[in-house]
């Protein structure tokens, strides 16, 4: 399973309003020593900055005085910081985790050319493995779905059995396993992005003769 990259780079595993929808690896250390450089140098600055990070994550609304708005601002321009939802977010991160200079969350995990958070991609690899260990004789199915870019068979993968029974056997399974989506009964976007990567890092299943 590999970290994803773009443009050589890879992705940060925090949902950050920038381009792309991700910070890079290099673009977060920098924030981050960024913000730190705010703290020793501008420690009232930075205590406004988490304030105002506690009240965008809470939606609370709360804000500053206009004076410490404006203190805020010329310490964060000296730092080379934006006061935007990218660095409330990283701020937010890291004062949740005591500012430890050793933690960093993790980075974005590729399936299938697809970034995805690694609780997500973790969590649903093992639906998929279980899904495999349970019920060996759907593993083929399934595979061939995921791989084949058949869109009819997506999102109704009973249909993938002439035998009304075995479909309707095979969805179950899926189902079960929370293979499919909650609402329409399709294959869930990111299992068909996590299932491919997970049946290439594994032997053949075989299935019961």
């Amino acid at each position: 399973m590999t970290d994803y990259k773009r443009g050589g780079s890879r992705l940060v595993a925090l949902n950050v309003d920038v381009d792309g929808g991700f910070l890079t690896e290099q673009g977060y250390t920098a924030m981050r020593d960024q913000l730190d450089t705010l703290r020793r140098h501008h420690p009232q600055a930075f205590d406004d900055l988490n304030k105002l990070a506690k009240s965008w994550r809470d939606r609370s609304g709360e804000t500053l005085p206009a004076d410490r708005l404006q203190a805020l601002d010329k310490a964060l321009q000296d730092t080379g910081l934006p006061r935007d939802a990218s660095v409330m977010k990283v701020l937010s991160d890291y004062a949740a985790h005591g500012f430890q200079k050793d933690y960093h969350p993790g980075f974005m995990k590729n399936a299938n050319g697809r970034p995805f958070m690694p609780s997500i991609f973790n969590a649903t690899a093992q639906n998929v493995q279980s899904f495999a260990a349970n019920h060996p004789d759907f593993v083929e199915p399934l595979r061939k779905i995921v791989s084949g870019g058949d869109a009819a068979l997506v999102v109704s993968p009973a249909n993938m059995f002439a035998d009304k029974r075995l479909g309707q056997q095979f969805a179950s399974a899926l189902r079960e396993h929370h293979l499919l989506t909650d609402r329409a009964g399709g294959i869930a976007l990111q299992v068909q992005a996590v299932a491919p990567e997970v049946f290439r890092n594994q032997g053949p299943v075989a299935g019961r003769g």
